[in-house]
């Protein structure tokens, strides 16, 4: 479903319109929860999220709800206060301006993913896809997922990397650089005497 906070239509920056299924209102049950970009435009006119939208959120979190934000869409989840522990990614032009609204969250620039604690958020467009193909992997096993990425023309079969969930959400550069390097180097003989080397 595609639900609004009153239910009404919303116009985009771009002029376009998008016509809700519905609104938040008492719209539950919901296992994953899909938080979509904020155009840049609104965010430098100072875009704050609509606080009864803020509240739903925390309530569909609080019941169970996987929440996974497109870019910028992490200041969504920013505002709900249940990430003030976690790092969360979001378009590099946008870091520094999100960090000063939200001056208790983290945000950088990551070309993927990052999720911790039922969160998932994305630095980019490929990073979208590679949040919903980790989703895939939890739910229906890697499998499916490299499947799924296969027919999505996301990656032929023989380039998926393996994912490492869970284990990215930090602030230590040295060791997100040592992941980077393994997962792109996974089929080779991986020796820490060579990953200090290739890190530094």
């Amino acid at each position: 479903d595609i639900l609004g906070v009153d239910g009404g239509d919303v116009r985009l920056a771009s002029g376009n319109l998008i016509r809700p299924d519905g609104a938040i209102g008492r719209a539950t049950g919901y296992d994953l929860v899909v938080i979509p970009a904020v155009e840049g435009v609104r965010l430098a006119a100072g875009f704050e999220p609509d606080q009864r939208l803020v509240a739903w959120l925390i309530a569909r979190k609080k019941q169970g709800a996987r929440l996974l934000s497109f870019t910028t869409g992490a200041c969504f989840i920013a505002a709900t206060g249940v990430s003030d522990s976690l790092l969360m990614a979001t378009h590099w032009a946008f870091i520094r301006q999100l960090k000063k609204r939200h001056p208790t969250c983290q945000f950088v620039a990551h070309p993927s993913c990052l999720q911790a604690d039922g969160i998932w958020t994305t630095g980019s467009l490929t990073g979208y896809f590679d949040a919903l193909l980790e989703i895939l992997a939890q739910d229906r096993g890697d499998a499916f997922a490299q499947l799924c990425a296969t027919h999505l023309l996301v990656s032929t079969p023989e380039k998926i990397n393996p994912i490492l969930p869970g284990h990215r959400n930090h602030c230590d550069e040295a060791i997100l650089k040592v992941q980077e390097w393994i997962e792109t180097h996974y089929a080779q003989a991986i020796t820490i005497e060579r990953m200090g080397r290739e890190v530094g």
